[in-house]
């Protein structure tokens, strides 16, 4: 499994975007379209960096998370390594170096117990080269604890080998000795002084290591960042080598930091963060408990205000360098610490206004919603008040109206009652008419 990371958007590929098919018709072109389009192309390559940096410390966290199960699995290795059969000194020494090299970055303590071992068996075959390879194995892990006094006597009892593989060995060690007294005296006069043997064997190295070799990579990396400050060569240059390992390697975690320093080098810090998170993600899977890209991750997620991953991250570089039982790392780490503390504590005094800001506005909504009700219930009152003289408008109307059907009934009947009296004078006119006509022609 890898985890690599994206293209990088440069200024030469955002030109030959934009000028290239232009270039036909350049002289159409309007400025202000120009810049638009140079704008809407950055803002898209940052929004397209955003979400993959996203889905990179959503999976640190989830291996965080899953940590201690590694952690289990990788001891029971161990303790399976132990079980093997060994019968003279040849292969115990070859057993112990084996679980030696499993110690190596996960705790010093059982680290040096068997390196140790291995210091009394070259002595008893009086084997040179491994006694030499052992006393270097050695102070490597002192040189990683912070206990600089002794390793440092113990390197110089060292005499310079012969074969390559512990040449290469032996200028690795005094190359990463001066590169922890540098980190350790970071902000001193005497970092230049340990700066300058560093390059010094980093020389050496360079001269006498084979260019496939991975500490020959390590040191050619180290210095083409620091003194050529070309990104893209640089970048090209790791990624090609970074396909040869795998995550959980340790390889691949040194790799991966190394592209991350690239991008600090040159200005990139999503880039960064990103190779930090896979580092620590390949550090966490391989149970490597020394390491620095939890550390420096967390100071980059300090700078984008992102404290609880800050904490978070912080927390688990502390736990692992105090289980190795690193001096130089806890010191690293905790120089962080007061950083995280201002940092929560900015961030409890900015809820903490946000709050009071909340709660006046809340207090407001409150005087307002008091006030709504009142007018309300005022409004309410008046439409009840309002209703009931309706109702009593509506109760009156009724009686007027049953008093005019009452009315109306007796006008009807006294009406028919009129009728039928027209009616019987009628009759009574007619008859008396035809009566009084025939009496007036008999005389």
């Amino acid at each position: 499994m890898r985890l690599t990371l994206h293209t990088l958007p440069t200024i030469e590929n955002i030109s030959h975007i934009i000028t290239g098919e232009a270039a036909s018709n350049a002289s159409n072109i309007n400025f202000k379209g120009l810049l638009l389009v140079t704008a809407l192309l950055l803002w898209c390559s940052a929004a397209a960096w955003s979400q993959p940096l996203e889905n990179v410390l959503q999976l640190l966290d989830k291996t965080i998370e899953q940590s201690a199960g590694i952690d289990s699995a990788y001891v029971r290795s161990i303790e399976k390594l132990k079980q093997t059969p060994a019968q003279d000194a040849a292969e115990r020494y070859q057993k112990n170096r084996k679980i030696f090299l499993k110690y190596q970055y996960f705790n010093a303590d059982s680290a040096l117990m068997y390196t140790d071992r291995n210091i009394a068996l070259a002595s008893e075959m009086d084997r040179e080269d491994l006694l030499a390879e052992s006393m270097l194995f050695k102070v490597d892990v002192l040189a990683r604890c912070g206990i600089f006094s002794e390793s440092r006597a113990l390197l110089d009892m060292v005499r310079k080998p012969q074969s390559p593989e512990l040449l290469e060995l032996y200028y690795m060690t005094y190359y990463n000795m001066n590169q922890f007294m540098m980190e350790y005296l970071i902000d001193t006069n005497y970092n230049i002084q340990y700066e300058r043997s560093k390059r010094a064997y980093a020389d050496s190295i360079l001269m006498t290591s084979s260019p496939e070799s991975f500490v020959y990579i390590t040191v050619m990396a180290d210095r083409l960042i620091v003194d050529k400050n070309d990104f893209d060569s640089v970048r090209a240059y790791l990624q090609e080598r970074l396909d040869r390992y795998q995550l959980s390697e340790r390889e691949y975690s040194i790799l991966n930091s190394l592209l991350a320093y690239n991008c600090y080098q040159n200005g990139y810090p999503q880039q960064e963060q990103e190779s930090l998170a896979i580092s620590a993600i390949s550090d966490i899977k391989g149970s490597v408990k020394e390491n620095m890209s939890l550390r420096m991750l967390s100071r980059e997620c300090m700078q984008q205000k992102d404290v609880e991953r800050a904490n978070k991250y912080l927390s688990k570089s502390f736990a692992d360098a105090t289980f190795y039982s690193s001096r130089l790392r806890n010191n690293q780490a905790a120089v962080l610490l007061p950083l995280i503390a201002d940092a929560y504590q900015s961030e409890q005094a900015h809820r903490t206004r946000q709050l009071i800001w909340m709660l006046v506005i809340i207090g407001v909504l409150a005087v307002i919603l008091a006030v709504a009700l009142v007018v309300i219930i005022k409004q309410l009152a008046r439409l009840s008040t309002s209703h009931k003289q309706l109702r009593q408008a509506k109760e009156e109307a009724e009686r007027v109206n049953n008093s005019l059907e009452e009315v109306n009934r007796k006008l009807g009947e006294l009406n028919r009652q009129l009728l039928e009296a027209n009616t019987v004078k009628y009759n009574f006119g007619e008859s008396f008419s035809y009566t009084d006509f025939r009496l007036i022609k008999a005389k």
